[in-house]
């Protein structure tokens, strides 16, 4: 990805089109920021270990001070149950995008544009129609990449980074967001023991005062 964002920059500084220029720089975005974030996610793997490390040993599975009786409790695999689902939605809708939008992109031929690396001219045999399909994600390259087989290496390629960016986007979206909705779980188990110490507590001053009028109420009958 990091390649292929310094290709769409050299051919951003290559180009003098206005509408080719802000496609690529469309893509350079995805492509860049998708580095970054890819870079952030491995320098700080040794803190996203420890923070699952962190939840697995020390986050509670249910409140504490719960009646025996009680059933409607959260419940933490309950309560992440629904990230399962959401992240299988998100990750399966992400990838059925992406295959379209290449799948969409081979089936149009790039039939208006000149072969890759070609200047117009009169006697430059490359000016005729370009049949092949047009690329997921445009790079600039320094060799002539129009002729077969290469150019489809090329169309791979640029398939594998657009899906590269698109999984790295989807992990960290569902690491940050399971993170927060498990933290988002540990917060209502901590109000839920909360409110059953208080509850606990007030059960033992109603016991103790039940427990002294029976003992006064027997003291009154001896006499």
């Amino acid at each position: 990805m990091l390649l292929a964002s310094l290709c769409q920059l050299i051919q951003l500084t290559k180009m003098s089109n206005l509408k080719g220029a802000s496609e690529i720089v469309e893509v350079m975005t995805l492509t860049i920021s998708s580095s970054y974030k890819s870079a952030f996610f491995l320098y700080y793997q040794k803190d996203y270990a420890s923070m699952l490390n962190l939840m697995k040993s020390y986050f509670y599975e249910r409140p504490l001070f719960a009646s025996k009786g009680r059933n409607n409790y959260t419940n933490m695999s309950k309560f992440l149950c629904y990230t399962d689902l959401i992240t299988y939605i998100y990750l399966i809708s992400a990838v059925i995008f992406i295959s379209f939008s290449i799948i969409a992109t081979a089936f149009v031929p790039e039939s208006k544009n000149l072969l890759p690396n070609c200047k117009p001219n009169l006697t430059c045999v490359s000016e005729q129609p370009n049949l092949n399909p047009a690329l997921p994600v445009k790079i600039w390259l320094p060799v002539d990449y129009s002729w077969t087989p290469l150019y489809q290496i090329v169309h791979v390629m640029t398939s594998f980074v657009l899906y590269d960016c698109c999984l790295i986007y989807v992990a960290q979206d569902v690491f940050c967001f399971t993170l927060l909705y498990a933290v988002s779980g540990q917060f209502q188990i901590l109000e839920e023991s909360l409110m059953n110490l208080g509850n606990l507590v007030e059960e033992k001053k109603l016991e103790k005062i039940q427990r002294k009028y029976t003992v006064a109420g027997g003291d009154s009958g001896e006499g």
